[in-house]
């Protein structure tokens, strides 16, 4: 996370091993490591509230 409020950005990452020991009849023994990133940045105009209760 980078300057969490306005015109700062959100970095997302994950990592997942899948198990492909039931594709082995199709030549996909073992595991396969998925890794996926993105990356969204916080609108600079849109209101957040202020802690007047809205």
């Amino acid at each position: 996370m980078s300057g969490w409020g306005p015109g700062g950005r959100v970095v997302v990452e994950i990592a997942c091993d899948v198990d492909l020991g039931d594709l082995a009849f199709i030549g996909l023994p073992g595991t396969k490591r998925l890794v996926g990133r993105a990356v969204a940045p916080i609108d600079t105009y849109t209101y957040r509230g202020g802690g007047d209760g809205l």
